[in-house]
Formats: structure tokens, C-alpha cells, sequence
């Protein structure tokens, strides 16, 4: 008889942890992953601004190629496509699949910074790059000064003015940090202590036809427009193309990102100048800290990658 209950007593046992077992699969936790050797993933969440512009694609994608050299990581990539909320919400998505830190993109220095507080509140740490939030409770920072940026194409214009004359100022989506900064750049070197005019100052949103439309309406409104200064490429490329059908070769345009559409321009004679800030090398040091981080290892506050004035001087170089 003893035995019989020993019996009904060790099948009762193992039910009871067949069930508890049961419970915790289907609790709504995600279960992270194993890498090749066994030992669990560590889950990295990316939230870009956007893939659409060109810039943000190539380091997108970059941070996605460095991201396969680390065997033990999982990458979650998610696109914001230029939207405050959804950034937002693509964050607070990947707060609840349990990532191990954040790599931010911020869309707007103000609104992005949202997602710092929700990251700090689920104990996740958060690393911010190539654009910052106006919030300082993030661990790291990987990107460039967008303050070097706007004064290296600021002096550049200003040198080949001599110090006077008239200019248009092309902006890229207001609120975020490289417009804020860029034009910061700008108005410390170009706008300060010169005789140079701003005849106009619009933005365009990063976006390459509304520059040309832009530009195309001050074609016909300004009769002398010595220099447009565009605060990124595609910008650039963009007023460009309205100079060129309005038969305007004399005006001097100049971007930031040195994108490989913007080198050849500068290699060609249309653009002026760009301004190389190096995707690869942020992406390569983004993921580098990321995974610092998620060691529990101790990084910098800031890494910053210096950024590099292009002109038909030096153009080959980096063909």
C-alpha cells in the first residue's frame, strides 16, 4: 500500500511540473534565441529614422552588415519612415520582445527623446547615432559633430566669396539635431562678421525635388544668388538640377554626406564641395559599442567621427 502511494505521489509530482512548465512556454515572454556555441543571443534593437533618404539607407544597411559579424547577436531592425509616433511605437515594441540595448536614429531631437524615457523605465540601455535627442540619459552617442559640418561649408563659401555677397540657405527637416546643428555651422561662419546676405532660407525636408522646386522658384525670383548652401546631398543635387535647366553655372552649391552621386558631382564641376561624414565607419563603431554595452562593459559618453571638406582639389581621393 506504501508503496502504491509512493507511486501516486511521484506521478502527482511530475504533473504538477509538467504544467508549471507548460504555463511559463505560454506566458507571453519572449524566448531569446541560442547562437551556434548554445549560449542565448543578445537582442539589439535598431530604430532608424528613415531608409529613405540616402544617407540614412547606407548606414542603415551598414549597421545591418556589421551586425553579422557577431555571432552571438540578434538584430531587430525597424524603420520610423520619418514619423515621430511610429518611431515611438517601433521602440516600444522592441522594449517588449526584451532587447538587451537600443540603438536610436533619432527622428526629432525633441519628440525621439520619448524613447529614452520608456528605455530607462524598462531598464534598457539606449546609444544614439549619427542623430542626437535634446535627452542626456542615454549611455553613448556614435555620429559626427553636425556643428563641424555646417562651418566647414560655411567657410568653404565664404572663402570663395571673399566674405560678401548673397546666398540661399536650403534646410533639411526642421527640429532635428543635423539641421539644428548644421545650420549652427553655417550661421558661425558664414553669417558672422561678413557682409554675405541670406536672400531666402527654406527647408526641404532632406528631399531632392522639393530642393529643386525650391531652388527653381528663387531662380526666377533673385537675380543674383552667388552661392546655395544645402545642409545634405540629395538637397544639393536637387538645386543642382534647377540650376542646370535654368542655364545657371555660376552659382555655388555645396552639401553634406559626400554621397557617391554627390563626389561624382564635385568631380564633374557641378556641386562645389561635400562634406564626407563616413556611414561606414559610424556603423562599424555603433554596433562595436552596442555590443560593449550589452557585455555590461564601460564605454565614453561620445564617440565622433570628424567629418572631411570635399572640393575638385581633393576630389580623387575619394572617388
Amino acid at each position: 500500500m506504501k508503496k502504491m502511494m509512493r507511486k501516486i505521489g511521484s506521478m502527482l509530482m511530475a504533473i504538477l511540473l509538467l504544467t508549471s512548465l507548460a504555463a511559463c512556454s505560454n506566458s507571453g515572454e519572449p524566448a531569446k534565441e541560442e547562437s551556434d556555441s548554445g549560449k542565448e543571443k543578445i537582442l539589439i534593437g535598431v530604430s532608424m529614422k528613415t531608409m529613405s533618404d540616402e544617407f540614412s539607407n547606407t548606414l542603415g544597411e551598414a549597421i545591418k552588415a556589421e551586425a553579422a559579424d557577431y555571432e552571438d547577436v540578434e538584430l531587430i531592425f525597424l524603420d520610423a519612415q520619418a514619423d515621430i509616433s511610429k518611431q515611438i511605437s517601433n521602440v516600444e515594441d522592441m522594449v517588449a520582445k526584451g532587447i538587451d540595448v537600443l540603438i536610436l536614429n533619432a527622428q526629432d531631437a525633441e519628440g525621439s527623446g520619448q524613447a529614452l524615457d520608456i528605455c530607462e523605465e524598462a531598464g534598457i540601455p539606449v546609444l544614439e547615432v549619427n542623430t542626437t535627442t535634446t535627452k542626456t540619459n542615454y549611455t553613448s552617442y556614435v555620429g559626427s559633430n553636425d556643428v563641424e559640418a555646417g562651418a566647414l561649408i560655411g567657410n568653404y563659401v565664404k572663402e570663395q566669396l571673399d566674405g560678401e555677397g548673397t546666398v540661399c540657405i536650403i534646410e533639411g527637416s526642421m527640429g532635428q539635431s543635423p539641421q539644428i546643428y548644421r545650420y549652427q555651422g553655417i550661421e558661425e561662419t558664414l553669417l558672422t562678421d561678413t557682409n554675405v546676405e541670406v536672400l531666402a532660407q527654406l527647408t526641404a525636408d532632406w528631399m531632392r525635388d522639393k530642393a529643386m522646386s525650391i531652388t527653381e522658384d528663387w531662380l526666377g525670383r533673385y537675380e543674383k544668388i552667388d552661392a546655395i548652401l544645402c545642409e545634405d546631398d540629395e538637397m544639393a543635387l536637387g538645386a543642382l538640377e534647377a540650376c542646370k535647366g535654368s542655364g545657371r553655372d555660376d552659382i555655388i552649391i555645396v552639401g553634406v554626406d559626400a554621397t557617391p552621386n554627390a563626389v561624382e558631382s564635385v568631380k564633374e564641376g557641378g556641386m562645389a564641395a561635400t562634406v564626407l561624414q563616413d556611414a561606414q565607419e559610424q556603423a562599424s563603431k555603433t554596433m562595436e559599442v552596442a555590443y560593449k554595452i550589452a557585455k555590461g562593459e564601460t564605454v565614453e559618453k561620445e564617440y565622433i567621427v570628424p567629418f572631411q571638406l570635399i572640393t575638385a582639389d581633393n576630389v580623387d581621393d575619394f572617388l
